[in-house]
């Protein structure tokens, strides 16, 4: 029979080997553990944050990866209370820019919209169309003409906005001055729960109205004498190559120069928030790098030559 040697506390030697394999068994399971709660804290770290501003919720963290806005696109959504593929999505190359159609941007508009002064402009446009191309698609919709006006350059009251979150980051990136990319998020139900006692969203131009529509289609439309105060959220109402691949949906202002943000600020729940991203030259590069890789660049984009030109100044660094 066998017998281990004791040292002079009675501890034998397999006993001083088996409290030292342990300790190692333990040494590498609380080694384990760190690094284990390192990832869960690091985790933690880069959820997304959010604080409440002027009517709206913002990012108390800059976004610094493509990766992270994409992951970002559930808890926004819970943020505001909708399903995400209700959110609507709008770029701008600055954080600064406000959510004011261009009409209101326009020096000519210092304070509300003039009904008389737009009827002129938009009568204009149709009666000029017409005469140039009979066979254009909008027939006697009006709301079909003022997103037509809109398309081609006329200053309005859409303001547009996209169903694809990348869509929305493009625009913030590909433009000749980007100052700090943003994304604004909207729950356009809600809005129209605020502003129209609905959550209805419909087409302007549908074929078909009901009562209630047709009276929200005559009193936002150009011209109209009962143009209402705050804006709505409205279905594309004209489609072309280009607003079908910017994935367009609209919000249309009433008469008054209130930005989105002013109406979000008398909201009971969330339904605006502004997504800002890291604005160094480098990441900048890198986002339209990845994007580009995804499918969301200037050609796949904006359809046509332009597209193909912005493309390729891209693609050699021009």
């Amino acid at each position: 029979m066998e017998y281990a040697p004791a040292d002079s506390h009675g501890i034998c030697l397999n006993d001083i080997k088996g409290i030292a394999r342990e300790n190692r068994l333990n040494l590498r399971i609380f080694i384990m553990f760190c690094g284990s709660v390192a990832r869960i804290l690091s985790s933690i770290a880069n959820v997304m944050q959010f604080e409440s501003r002027h009517g709206y919720i913002q990012n108390t963290r800059l976004i610094t990866s493509l990766s992270e806005f994409v992951d970002a696109v559930l808890p926004i959504a819970n943020q505001l209370g909708c399903d995400p593929r209700a959110l609507w999505f709008r770029g701008v190359e600055s954080s600064m820019f406000r959510l004011t159609p261009a009409i209101m941007r326009s020096i000519n508009w210092r304070e509300n919209i003039s009904v008389e002064r737009e009827t002129q402009i938009f009568d204009d446009f149709v009666r000029r169309v017409k005469q140039s191309v009979p066979s254009q698609p909008c027939g006697n919709r009006a709301f079909c003409w003022y997103a037509m006006a809109d398309r081609f350059g006329i200053p309005t009251r859409l303001l547009h906005w996209t169903t694809s979150p990348l869509i929305a980051l493009y625009f913030s990136l590909w433009k000749d001055e980007v100052t700090t990319p943003t994304v604004w998020v909207l729950n356009p139900h809600a809005l129209n729960g605020v502003t129209l006692s609905t959550q209805e969203i419909f087409k302007m131009d549908s074929e078909v109205l009901t009562e209630a529509q047709q009276c929200i289609h005559d009193d936002y439309t150009f011209g109209s004498e009962r143009l209402p105060d705050f804006p709505i959220a409205i279905s594309n109402c004209y489609n072309d190559e280009v607003i079908n691949a910017h994935r367009t949906r609209y919000t249309v202002s009433g008469k008054r120069k209130f930005g989105l943000e002013d109406v979000a600020k008398d909201t009971s729940t969330p339904i605006l928030m502004k997504i800002r991203f890291g604005r160094s030259e480098e990441f900048i590069h890198q986002l339209k790098s990845q994007l580009f890789q995804l499918g969301a660049g200037p050609q796949d984009i904006t359809p046509g030559i332009e597209g193909i030109s912005r493309a390729i100044n891209f693609e050699y660094g021009l």
